[in-house]
């Protein structure tokens, strides 16, 4: 059981004069302060407890355990467990990216807009969670984990107070019982009486049955209508289809989150899954063990097969435990993120990601708003195999597209969409292609940069260098490779439309207050109408 009476001591390593650097965060409580990639102690309130923050373990410094929220902004679940392994007690921390960056109130913006274009570009694997509700339908694996962990153990808790009662169904049936025990007969008895000789006889020998009224032998058998209390009814049908659906999805979520953590590559603009893996499949495993044990006994195993039907529906309806043991069953096995935003909490994608996908949205919108006589449509199956593509199409034919990530095999493999690159494997996060009248195809290739300052952006303009001159599609070189980033001024002289179009790189600063339709504007002229 949770212990409401311990509070967190956090003392941050980043000393600021307007702030304080030390605070207390209460039990089952939303604990704020935290800032994106800066580094906290938390006091250790005794011996042999451990602190997870989104299933990993802390590590210890001088009686201290040492956090730094890296690459993502919202609110990460930490548990405090005792030295027996027992969470004692849980907290929120709500952690906001970095104010040099994009503040609060900006990153919120930027979640609504992505979240308003397609859900589907938040979703991710992050610590950080946030109320999520829609209608796409959109499957990951980190998705479906976060949903059997919220509700698997409120599903197997339901199966089993379901074993202890279990609803029986009184089921009409025959049998074959001696003439003296008949109760109840119907047409089909007196039938079956009708072609026996053996009953014609004792029925008409009056003086025989008197004489043999207690021999059970002298009597022949009739079949009678009788009904039976049995367990393989509709409801239990109903539950056993939902168990073996939700113990088929933790089985092949097991091997399919093993194989994601055993391919994922530590780059450093990410939180690392392999820390938090184990407890994970620990939980895993233990839903598992649970489901299997439940399905061998009463009442599951006595269902003849695995069905929903209206009739299961509505005997599942009518009893609390069943009730609840389905819906905890349609909570873990539904699709995609539909219904009211504040249902769930999912894992979200870092906050260099959550820029760059606002960069897709951001400037198809901008897109869209200069070519309002297109039919426009969001395609995940393209032949780029990019991530997203806002086509806009004009007489039933693309004539503009905006892809995010999508791929340019090196020079000597297929092509994909006419992308290839001269050299290796390049992924642009956003590429904009578009047929100008009278002046043929032309694309241009944007690389959304989660960076501020000088010498951050001078850095990343390398990218930028390698995308222009790598780059082909169909051949062609790109009109120009321009960084998007969230703060103008680190470098002033790349943000200047000549330069950027004597020179064919650049940088565009992008937030929430500027106008993108400006940039293809003063970039593009004239064709900007028409891209």
């Amino acid at each position: 059981m949770a212990d409401a009476s311990i509070v967190l001591d956090v003392r941050s390593l980043k000393q600021t004069s307007d702030s304080s650097t030390t605070w207390r965060i209460d039990p089952n409580g939303v604990g704020c302060g935290f800032n994106e990639d800066d580094n906290y102690r938390i006091r250790r309130p005794a011996e042999g407890y451990r602190l997870l923050i989104d299933d990993e373990v802390l590590e210890t410094d001088d009686g201290e355990w040492v956090w730094s929220p890296r690459f993502y902004a919202g609110q990460v679940l930490a548990e405090l467990l005792d030295p027996d392994d027992r969470v004692r007690t849980t907290y929120l921390l709500d952690v906001s990216p970095r104010p040099d960056k994009l503040g609060r109130d900006m990153f919120r913006e930027m979640l609504d807009q992505i979240w308003e274009f397609d859900p589907g570009l938040v979703v991710g694997t992050e610590p950080t969670t946030l109320p999520m509700g829609h209608n796409p339908r959109i499957e990951t694996p980190w998705l479906e984990y976060a949903r059997l962990r919220s509700h698997a153990e409120n599903f197997v808790r339901a199966l089993s107070a379901i074993s202890r009662h279990p609803l029986r169904e009184l089921r009409a049936d025959r049998a074959q019982v001696p003439l003296q025990h008949v109760r109840r007969a119907d047409r089909q008895t007196a039938l079956d009486a009708l072609r026996n000789p053996g009953t014609l006889r004792i029925l008409a020998d009056k003086d025989h049955m008197d004489s043999d009224a207690t021999s059970m032998t002298t009597f022949p058998l009739l079949d009678v209508p009788v009904a039976r209390e049995t367990l393989d009814g509709a409801a239990n049908r109903c539950i056993a289809a939902v168990a073996y659906a939700v113990s088929r999805r933790a089985v092949r979520l097991r091997e399919d989150l093993q194989s994601a953590v055993e391919s994922e590559r530590e780059s450093g603009a990410g939180t690392t899954l392999a820390p938090r893996w184990p407890r994970r499949r620990d939980f895993i495993d233990r839903i598992t063990r649970q489901l299997r044990q439940l399905q061998r006994v009463s009442p599951l195993a006595e269902v003849t097969r695995r069905e929903i039907s209206a009739a299961g529906l509505n005997a599942v309806s009518a009893d609390p435990a069943y009730s609840g043991a389905y819906g905890s069953g349609w909570r873990i096995l539904r699709h995609g993120i539909e219904g009211r935003p504040d249902e769930e909490r999912l894992w979200m994608s870092p906050t260099w990601e959550i820029y760059e996908r606002w960069c897709f949205v951001r400037l198809g919108n901008a897109i869209k708003t200069l070519n309002p006589g297109y039919h426009w449509s969001i395609s995940r199956n393209d032949g780029a195999r990019a991530t997203a593509a806002l086509i806009g199409s004009k007489g039933g034919k693309p004539c503009i597209e905006l892809f995010l990530q999508p791929r340019f095999p090196a020079w000597d493999q297929p092509s994909t969409a006419g992308f290839r690159s001269i050299s290796r494997l390049r992924l642009p996060d956003i590429v904009l292609t578009w047929s100008a009248p009278g002046h043929g195809s032309k694309w241009a290739v944007f690389d959304a940069k989660y960076r501020t300052g000088r010498s951050n952006i001078l850095d990343a303009m390398s990218s930028a260098h390698i995308y222009r001159d790598a780059l082909r599609w169909h051949g062609k070189r790109p009109e120009c490779a321009l960084l998007l980033v969230p703060r103008a001024g680190g470098a002033s002289w790349l943000e200047q439309p000549e330069f950027m179009r004597l020179h064919r790189v650049g940088v565009c600063p992008l937030t929430t207050d500027t106008a993108p339709e400006r940039v293809f504007q003063s970039l593009f002229g004239k064709d900007s109408e028409n891209c």
